[in-house]
């Protein structure tokens, strides 16, 4: 079916808007902002407890598929939210946000310096926005990928706001080769940016983040380094794929929000000793960005108060997007929990 042909009383129930906050907040490096918008979704009854809900540096607020102003708009975890889902909105209710990037804020400092904006401060938006709905405690934050470490910073900064943590495919910290890789990544993009041609870099930075989010066991079963010569030119299949994801990627996406994600990530550091909620970390199989034995590591030293599972996946970071059959399992128990 079309999207213009979807029909809403397929779509549960959404309520989505602005917060506004109008007066100068002092970010977590120093950067100073005159004011901030924040956007935020709301599926379900607000009068069931919450569960906010939290993706990679991709996703935006619409964590189900939800009809926008006519205008059905595809979930990033619609077949984990929704009724009759794992995260039930017969019994929940859901919340999520657009991170804070450089395009949602009015910046009192100098352009030539670069925004640095920390997890703590995205958890800090989140804080906000529960306080604009009357939203006391969350029953859960439920976050992978950079929504993990946003949790992490959230359960530290805010652990009576807080029942218990979810925190998927995420550390304490970036790795140094990781924050290299994201490094080389930003200086594509602000290449070309100097070059005029935005698209073009952040389609690049995107086809090289790819041999992070996914597992190095998928990428060799699907081309097993294939070649093809062609009218005495060489051409390779997983260059294609990369290529495809990029340009996609770039088609969607704004250069400036990722530099400024990207760095928001390499920026991240929790003290795991100071999160005191019950909390369940989740590390993925093949995971490159988030490997499993860092993941392991977090769980220890959280304490006793956290739990650990592994995600089976071939996908490697991008399990959190592809195994929901295991994720159901997991989290229709946790809920329980």
């Amino acid at each position: 079916m079309s999207a213009s042909l979807k029909s809403a009383n397929c779509l549960p129930k959404c309520i989505s808007g602005t917060l506004q906050i109008a007066e100068t907040i002092a970010l977590t490096f120093g950067d100073k902002v005159e004011s901030i918008d924040i956007s935020y979704s709301l599926y379900g009854n607000i009068n069931k407890p919450a569960i906010a809900v939290l993706g990679g540096i991709s996703a935006n607020q619409f964590v189900a598929d939800t009809d926008v102003n006519g205008v059905f708009v595809k979930g990033w975890w619609d077949k984990l939210v929704g009724y009759d889902k794992a995260i039930d909105l017969e019994q929940y209710c859901v919340v999520s946000i657009d991170y804070l990037d450089g395009q949602s804020l009015n910046w009192l400092n100098d352009e030539d310096e670069s925004l640095k904006i920390s997890t703590f401060d995205q958890a800090f938006i989140l804080n906000q926005v529960l306080k604009h709905l009357e939203i006391t405690k969350l029953s859960c934050l439920i976050g992978a990928s950079y929504g993990g470490m946003v949790g992490l910073a959230f359960a530290q900064r805010y652990p009576h706001r807080l029942e218990q943590l979810i925190a998927i495919g995420c550390t304490a910290q970036s790795s140094a080769k990781n924050t290299a890789f994201r490094s080389l990544q930003r200086q594509i993009i602000n290449f070309s940016l100097q070059n005029n041609d935005a698209k073009q870099g952040l389609a690049l930075a995107r086809s090289l983040a790819m041999l992070g989010y996914r597992g190095e066991d998928e990428i060799e079963s699907r081309f097993a380094n294939e070649i093809c010569v062609n009218q005495q030119q060489a051409e390779f299949p997983i260059t294609d794929y990369l290529k495809s994801h990029g340009d996609k990627f770039a088609d969607e996406f704004c250069a400036n929000r990722f530099i400024d994600l990207s760095l928001s990530v390499d920026l991240h550091k929790i003290v795991p000793r100071k999160i005191s909620v019950n909390t369940l970390c989740i590390g993925i199989q093949n995971d490159l960005i988030a490997p499993i034995d860092k993941v392991k590591n977090l769980t220890i030293q959280i304490g006793n108060n956290a739990d650990f599972l592994e995600l089976k996946s071939n996908f490697g970071h991008d399990g959190f997007l592809k195994e929901f059959d295991q994720l159901e399992q997991i989290l229709t128990t946790r809920l329980e929990y």
